[in-house]
């Protein structure tokens, strides 16, 4: 289904156990925090490394790896797993052959963070990875204190006023001109695939969850993977999409959302057909963006260089 030319990738290193992060082994099949402990790491290790040698031996599957150095013991995580049955994978160029490897983690691996950076971009760093006979697990950067942007939504009363919402879409504009620079298509831009970082006064909004994703082309795309109530009317008219109307699409049902409690289609039919009624208290500048965004024509949508220079957004 995301059949691609193989494409080259950053370095990775190649683990036949779960080294110091132990504490993966033993996490719930959930996106879940957990603290890396050097002890514990350490007996698991050891007993691990007695118990399984011998069927080490006898598998010729690898363990593949980051081994981010920013991966450090007792720094918060999150933990994602994924049924190795769910797992898409495409074809990368490693030291000049070509290799499979999971798709997420392909898409990841290009949005890293330089060294030293983790924290710093757009979307949430991965920090380590280990494909299994049974599962893929991915160790992902997991700031504190967060939560996803539905939740904030709903402890906000259900609607945000238009200066936060102009805060969130002008940083969730600059996210995705980021992820697109570095080759990266989301699909799947929803409230509750945005991470609210509440630590500062200034709240932070990145991009996680990128199982949808796919490398990001020029031509059009046939397949398509996300959540159908955010998908844009082309791809139910011709079943096909650009990139970048794509991702504005779904950004403006992010905003509808969160200025006014309720998504803007709740059918197929209402995407091909309706326009969305919006709060009468709105500015004019929100109506327009909203409109523009939402445009059934893609070819009328913004680009998202040009949603920062909307009046709105100013």
């Amino acid at each position: 289904m995301f059949s691609r030319p193989a494409q080259s990738l950053p370095a990775f290193t190649c683990r036949r156990d779960l080294g110091n992060h132990a504490s993966v082994a033993g996490a719930k099949r959930h996106t879940e925090p957990c603290n890396l402990q050097t002890e514990d790491a350490r007996k698991r290790r050891n007993k691990r490394k007695a118990g399984t040698e011998e069927s080490r031996e006898g598998t010729k599957k690898k363990r593949r790896s980051t081994q981010s150095p920013s991966a450090q013991l007792g720094q918060r995580v999150a933990i994602k797993h994924i049924p190795r049955e769910k797992v898409f994978r495409t074809n990368v160029i490693k030291n000049g052959k070509v290799c499979e490897l999971p798709l997420e983690v392909v898409l990841l691996l290009k949005l890293a963070p330089a060294p030293g950076s983790i924290g710093q971009t757009a979307a949430i760093a991965l920090m380590d990875w280990y494909d299994l006979e049974q599962e893929l697990i991915l160790v992902l950067e997991r700031p504190s204190p967060c939560m996803d942007l539905r939740k904030y939504l709903e402890d906000s009363g259900g609607v945000l006023e238009e200066h936060e919402a102009k805060i969130i879409l002008r940083q969730l504009v600059a996210a995705f001109i980021e992820i697109h620079a570095k080759g990266v298509l989301h699909r799947d831009v929803k409230l509750e695939n945005i991470l609210v970082e509440t630590g500062c006064d200034i709240h932070r909004f990145r991009v996680i969850d990128f199982g949808c994703g796919c490398t990001l082309e020029e031509g059009p795309y046939t397949t398509c993977c996300g959540t159908r109530l955010y998908f844009p009317p082309e791809w139910y008219e011709h079943h096909s999409y650009m990139a970048g109307p794509f991702t504005v699409w779904q950004l403006g049902v992010v905003l509808f959302t969160l200025l006014n409690g309720h998504l803007p289609f709740y059918t197929r039919t209402h995407i091909l057909q309706c326009n969305p009624a919006t709060n009468d208290w709105l500015s004019q500048n929100c109506h327009d963006l909203l409109q523009w965004c939402l445009a059934k024509c893609p070819e009328d949508r913004p680009t998202l260089e040009d949603l920062l220079l909307h009046p709105w957004l100013e």
